[in-house]
């Protein structure tokens, strides 16, 4: 049989297919503003790409006279920051493999190196999500405990569709599996559930094991009388806060909490879901003298803003001064960060990098939007070839209203 002397395209496209099989969260994230780029253009590490967001409207029902809105557009800016690698070296030798054992070498351990770098951190953007449902550090181990995540969705008007998934750990997908082996299931999906502790389709939401699912610790608030300490103007991204349990208190990005009286809004008919609307932390903020901020525009910065009326309504009614504060498992606590989302509440942006001159082995293909670039070069100085495989990538919260974390 006449050998084939593998080149960098076909190595690279091999690399792609086997990265994209592999990726849990990332695969399931939109990826849709890639094409927003400009064919043939390069990017280094920190570029930005500015995705646009739709715009949204209330409608007029008093009278049928003109009532023209303001068309406000926003963007959402992602930054390529991530350079993620795995270089290695293989002799030239082994480029008269077939591919098949090329891939199962070389290829295949690179890319679920890559593919959990990049899961990673898709999943670490649970710290921008606000919605947040279940017991900390208590395995969600019944069908109520991911309905309760996906009817936050639901509240929160996400589109009712296929493209809803939960990623979930290991613990909770062997948990989960036992819960609902008994269930009625087609006989493959009972099967599933026996060999591979796959759940599947629950709730309205495809189910996936995901070994990067992060943990999160609270800052060391706890819930005694922290209190709203200046009236909240809408729009405003601070809150000014007293009655902590200490001079350094601290408040951490991801941590989540409610206002007392302050409910939620469906987004699409501005009426309240009967919950109490939940907010995230931005930074991590210290309190002074038991107080989170005493004058303008500083205090603890959250998300979202808070709307009263208009087409940007998300609450019933502005907190004032006194309301109770209640942070979800304060205290420095640990617990496991599940979520689930609809495909539009995060984005994937991969982009080319750019090729360097003088290397006699190197290519750059895209998969499924999946961009790559392998290089290999032969170092003079210690007598060696080492090959690299590099992806650049950005992901951002587009729409955290999509999305729900489900403690564990």
């Amino acid at each position: 049989m006449t050998q084939t002397l593998l080149s960098p395209n076909i190595i690279t496209k091999e690399s792609l297919v086997i990265l994209e099989n592999t990726l849990v969260a990332a695969k399931k994230v939109n990826r849709a503003y890639e094409n927003q780029n400009k064919p043939n253009t390069t990017f280094k590490r920190g570029d930005t790409i500015n995705v646009r967001k739709p715009n949204r409207f209330t409608v007029t029902t008093a009278s049928a006279a003109l009532a023209v809105q303001d068309i406000a557009e926003t963007s959402v800016a992602v930054v390529v920051d991530h350079q993620s690698h795995v270089d290695f070296t293989f002799p030239t030798k082994d480029l008269t493999l077939v591919i098949e054992e090329f891939s199962d070498r070389y290829l295949k351990p690179a890319m679920a190196a890559l593919a959990n770098s990049i899961d990673y951190g898709v999943l670490q953007l649970y710290k921008d999500v606000h919605n947040q449902v279940g017991a900390a550090r208590t395995t969600p181990a019944s069908f109520a405990a991911l309905a309760a995540a996906t009817r936050r969705l639901n509240e929160e008007a996400a589109p009712v569709d296929k493209l809803r998934t939960g990623i979930i750990d290991p613990a909770a997908e062997v948990t989960l599996a036992d819960a609902f082996k008994l269930f009625y299931n087609p006989q493959s999906a009972i099967g599933d559930q026996y060999e591979e502790a796959m759940i599947g389709r629950v709730a309205g939401a495809d189910w996936f094991m995901d070994q990067n699912v992060a943990l999160h610790t609270t800052g060391s608030v706890t819930n005694t009388t922290p209190a709203i300490d200046t009236n909240v103007v809408a729009g405003n991204t601070y809150l000014h806060m007293d009655g902590l349990n200490g001079a350094t208190v601290t408040a951490l990005k991801g941590d989540t909490f409610t206002i007392a009286g302050i409910y939620a809004v469906n987004p699409q008919n501005r009426q309240s879901t009967g919950v109490l609307k939940q907010f995230v932390v931005t930074a991590n903020t210290t309190a002074s003298g038991s107080e989170f901020g005493t004058i303008v525009n500083t205090g603890l910065p959250y998300s979202p803003a808070m709307y009263d009326s208009g087409a940007l309504q998300n609450v019933t009614a502005l907190p004032v001064d006194g309301d109770l504060v209640t942070f979800f498992d304060p205290g420095s606590a640990v617990s496991t960060q599940n979520l689930v989302f609809h495909r539009d509440a995060f984005t994937l942006v991969t982009v080319p990098l750019e090729m360097p001159n003088g290397v006699h082995f190197a290519a750059r293909e895209s998969y499924k939007g999946i961009n790559m670039r392998i290089i290999r070069q032969y170092l003079i100085s210690d007598d060696t070839i080492p090959c690299r495989i590099d992806i650049l990538w950005g992901a951002k919260t587009i729409y955290p209203e999509l999305a729900c974390r489900l403690a564990g």
